[in-house]
């Protein structure tokens, strides 16, 4: 995808006859399937986009652990790296927040996913949901290009390093209190391994 200034200006301007655009470049050519990820806080017009286009096959991601997904989300936003392919690159600087702030997030984010949840109920468009889980089960290339109605491949596979540690207490600088509020709170199971 094309990072550059005037690229992302256009696709804000109009962001729906952008993503028209996407489908129809020419890098395409002879491809079975083409995609675009869309998060909550990108362009709400593509909402009505994939509304009025129910030929869009929809694969709908959530993560259920809430504790994990702040972790990263937070990390995120604190280094400006979102993703990356090499592993030296990874901060693993504990995250300094409070645990009524991490519960603030993870609360705005289940609200995010319920909203999401039920607004996606009342498309036409064909959609698969996945857990962040899924993905690492040994079936889940195959279950994905079934639904997409491609055939898989043995190059699918992701060039990105995970950048958390499974031991999600370990990413926060006040691990104790926030072990302590989830536990509290009734959201224990958040502090296990994710993975």
């Amino acid at each position: 995808m094309n990072r550059e200034a005037k690229t992302l200006l256009d696709r804000d301007i109009a962001p729906a006859d952008y993503l028209d655009e996407f489908y129809k470049w020419d890098t395409f050519s002879g491809a079975t399937a083409v995609g675009a990820k869309w998060m909550i806080g990108h362009h709400p017009e593509i909402l009505d986009y994939i509304r009025d286009n129910p030929d869009i096959r929809i694969l709908s991601l959530r993560r259920d652990n809430k504790l994990a997904q702040v972790a990263s989300h937070m990390k995120a936003v604190q280094t400006k790296q979102w993703a990356t392919r090499k592993a030296s690159e990874v901060d693993r600087e504990p995250i300094e927040a409070g645990p009524r702030r991490v519960a603030q997030v993870a609360r705005e984010m289940a609200t995010s996913d319920y909203l999401f949840t039920h607004w996606l109920k009342g498309l036409r468009n064909p959609a698969m949901h996945i857990s962040y889980r899924d993905m690492f089960s040994s079936n889940f290339n195959s279950e994905v290009c079934t639904f997409l109605g491609v055939a898989q491949s043995n190059q699918m596979a992701s060039s990105l390093v995970k950048q958390g540690s499974n031991d999600i207490l370990s990413r926060f600088k006040n691990a104790a209190a926030i072990k302590d509020y989830f536990t509290a709170v009734g959201n224990a199971g958040w502090l296990q391994p994710e993975l």
